[in-house]
C-alpha cells in the first residue's frame, strides 16, 4: 500500500460537479472549522485520489475545502493515492479518513455506500458497513442508501446532526 501513497502540495483541489449531494452539503463554509483552520491550519493532509487525466479526487475532508476557499488557500497538502490503487482499497481509507464525520453523518455515510455499489460487490460493501459503526448486514445497505431520496433540508438537518435519522425516515412517509 505505501508504494500507491505520496504526499504533495495539489493546486485546483475541487467538489466533483457530478457529486451535487456533497456540493450541497458543504455550499457554505462552517465558521467553526473556518475558525480553527486559520487558528491551527490543516492539521493532516487530505487524502485524495490521483486521476489519470491529471486531477485528483477528494477521498475524506470535504468540509476543509469550502473553509480553505474562504481563507484564501490556492494549494492544499495532500496525501495523494495513485490512479492504480484499487478501488476495493480506497472506500475503506475513506471511511477510515473521515471517521470524525462518517461515523456521526448517516448522510456521508449514505452517498459513500451509493458510489460504492457502482463498484463493489455485496460482499465487499458489507466490510465496509462495520467501519462506519454498522452492522455488517445487507439490510443496512438498503436502509442507508434509502436516505438519499429525503428532501434537501431533511439530509442536511440530519447531516448537521439537528434531526435523527428515525425521526427524519417518519418525516419521509
Amino acid at each position: 500500500l505505501m508504494s500507491n501513497i505520496a504526499y504533495h502540495l495539489v493546486c485546483g483541489l475541487r467538489l466533483e460537479k457530478n457529486n451535487a449531494r456533497l456540493s450541497s452539503l458543504y455550499a457554505v463554509p462552517d465558521t467553526a472549522l473556518a475558525a480553527q483552520v486559520s487558528a491551527f491550519g490543516l492539521l493532516q493532509p487530505l487524502p485524495v485520489w490521483e486521476q489519470n487525466d491529471g486531477r485528483y479526487h477528494l477521498l475524506a475532508g470535504h468540509g476543509y475545502l469550502p473553509v480553505l476557499r474562504l481563507l484564501g488557500e490556492r494549494e492544499v497538502f495532500c496525501q495523494v493515492f495513485v490512479a492504480s490503487t484499487p478501488l476495493s482499497m480506497l472506500y475503506p481509507l475513506q471511511i477510515l479518513h473521515g471517521l470524525s464525520t462518517l461515523a456521526t453523518s448517516p448522510v456521508l455515510q449514505a452517498i459513500l455506500l451509493e458510489q460504492a455499489q457502482r463498484h463493489l460487490v455485496t460482499t465487499d460493501l458489507l466490510h465496509l458497513l462495520p467501519l462506519m459503526g454498522q452492522k455488517a448486514q445487507a439490510y443496512k445497505i438498503k436502509e442507508l442508501t434509502d436516505l438519499l431520496h429525503l428532501q434537501p433540508a431533511v439530509l442536511h438537518a440530519l447531516h448537521q446532526g439537528t434531526l435523527a435519522t428515525k425521526t427524519a425516515r417518519l418525516l419521509s412517509r
